[in-house]
């Protein structure tokens, strides 16, 4: 067996200054990663030929599927195919649920959003009106105070019915159903 000394003062011309030891551990740890990587890439290839299969068959399934049914939708692209295709099997699970798209995602979180806004108004408008009727408990003396309290919580209700009125308002042209803008009521 030829030793690293021995091998590299033949390749090189010069006597080596290092411990052979060492360096054949810092190989062999090298060696070890080297094979824990290449076990770990050899997994993630397994992995990604399962998915590939996996997206073979549910594609051969929608192409047959689709071929049985090409005539009812025809002049749809393919999000408007897959909606349709998810509403059937939502309904065939025994739920009415419309598929969602990033529109009516982000009408759903404007809503939701408005909703919070609403709840933070009629909290704000509750802790006014306990105030103003608290200052008319203490009956102060300066109706100016009064009259500026009366007229904040006037300005919030009138803020909150249009509010509430434009939004809703907004959102009735929009591609929400009758029972999603029922819901944001």
């Amino acid at each position: 067996r030829v030793t690293l000394t021995k091998w590299v003062r033949d390749k090189s011309g010069f006597d080596p200054d290092f411990d052979e030891e060492e360096v054949s551990a810092a190989l062999a740890c090298e060696e070890n990663g080297l094979k824990n990587e290449n076990s770990e890439l050899i997994r993630q290839v397994e992995q990604l030929e399962a998915d590939r299969l996996k997206m073979l068959a549910q594609l051969r399934e929608k192409a047959i599927e689709i071929g049985d049914k090409g005539v009812r939708f025809l002049g749809m692209d393919s999000e408007q195919i897959d909606q349709v295709i998810e509403f059937a099997s939502n309904l065939r699970q025994g739920r009415i649920e419309l598929p969602l798209n990033d529109r009516s995602i982000e009408l759903s979180s404007q809503v939701a959003a408005l909703k919070s806004e609403s709840r933070v108004d009629k909290i704000t408008i509750e802790r006014l009106e306990r105030e103003l009727y608290l200052l008319s408990q203490a009956k102060i003396e300066s109706d100016d105070e009064v009259n500026t309290f009366k007229q904040t919580l006037e300005e919030l209700r009138v803020k909150f019915n249009n509010l509430a009125t434009n939004k809703f308002r907004d959102l009735s042209g929009s591609i929400l159903t009758p029972q999603m803008r029922e819901n944001a009521r």
